[in-house]
Parts: structure tokens; sequence; C-alpha cells
């Protein structure tokens, strides 16, 4: 028997806890009172949002529920970033989109 989603994402908080619980809990109540993941100011330019899409959608895909972009995940990601987190917490996610680019350039000449 494998890991479902729910499973999967479950244990991720137990793992990041009160890291990623705080801002989410900050951010999940902005979200009710104003629908939709908008940030408030770009975070990525539109070459690492289209990676992220990619890396996003290969982690959580499409089966019969939805993948991680139908389901908002990159928009979420970069509003957080944008709107709930520290600049210096920026720095770490977009050095390692940056560095992910890289090698999949360097790989594939």
């Amino acid at each position: 028997m494998g890991l479902d989603r729910r499973d999967l994402l479950a244990g991720a908080v137990a793992l990041l806890g009160a890291e990623l619980v705080a801002p989410l809990a900050r951010a999940l109540a902005a979200e009710a009172a104003a629908p939709g993941f908008a940030a408030s100011r770009a975070v990525f330019t539109p070459d690492q949002r289209s990676l992220l899409a990619a890396i996003s959608e290969r982690i959580i895909p499409t089966t019969d529920t939805p993948g991680a972009v139908a389901a908002g995940v990159p928009a979420f990601i970069e509003k957080m970033l944008a709107d709930w987190s520290l600049p210096a917490d920026r720095v770490p996610i977009i050095a390692g989109l940056n560095a992910i680019e890289g090698r999949s350039q360097s790989v594939n000449k």
C-alpha cells in the first residue's frame, strides 16, 4: 500500500511543523476573506514560474483528481513568498530554482 497525496502532505506538515503552520494559517485566513492566490508582487520570473509549475505537477500530477497546477499550488507558493515570508526566506528557493534550471541546461545541451 503506497502513500496517497493526503498522507504525503500530512507527513510534510509534520516535518515542517510550526515553520509551515503559522504562515499557512495566516494565508488561509486571508484567503477566506479574498479568494484566489494572487500575490501582491511578483517573486518569480516567468521562466522560474514555469519551472515551478513543472516541478509542482511532477510532485502532484493530475490523476483522477486535479494536479498541482490545477489546484493553484505554484500561485499559492508565490503568494506565500510574496506576502508571508521574509526576504531572506526567498533566497534559497529562488537559488534552488536557478540551480535546477542551470543543471537542466547543462545536461540537455
